[in-house]
């Protein structure tokens, strides 16, 4: 029986679980994305309270915490289905939710017309191999294990 058979369910076809766990840690990196740049549009300008300039930033603070969460555990959970780098679900959070924030708080610098602040570029650099670590390691791990089957 391969892994891909409909007759197992959802959560045990391998192919189905790598694209939503794909899918998953996309969204919260746009939805960390969005929280950063709605928590710049409510720290800047004048008049009015912050929740009066971005009505939506605890929307976004609670939906990326809930999706972040949500991939976590997806990915935890499909560990047997999916062997790539589904051990490394803890540093993907980590890497996405870093990527997200940087990323939209260097857009709104940029949009605002004033030079990103300057760790902030840093963080994205940091968040990026820390999201290519994974696949490093595992890349690492087996050229060492060829290497030694030779």
């Amino acid at each position: 029986m391969s892994r891909n058979d409909p007759a197992l369910g959802f959560f045990a076809q391998e192919s189905k679980v790598r694209v939503v766990s794909i899918a998953l840690w996309c969204l919260v990196v746009l939805l960390a994305f969005l929280t950063s740049w709605t928590t710049g549009v409510a720290g800047s300008g004048t008049g009015g309270t912050p929740a009066d300039r971005a009505p939506a930033l605890p929307l976004f603070m609670t939906g990326t915490s809930v999706l972040a969460f949500g991939a976590l555990i997806v990915d935890i959970t499909t560990v047997r289905v999916r062997d790539d780098l589904a051990r490394w679900a803890v540093l993907r959070l980590f890497g996405s939710l870093g990527l997200g924030l940087a990323a939209g708080s260097c857009a709104h610098d940029i949009a605002l017309r004033s030079l990103p602040a300057w760790w902030l570029p840093i963080i994205l650099v940091i968040s990026i191999a820390i999201l290519c670590l994974p696949a490093g390691v595992v890349r690492l791990q087996r050229r060492h294990g060829s290497a030694q089957a030779r």
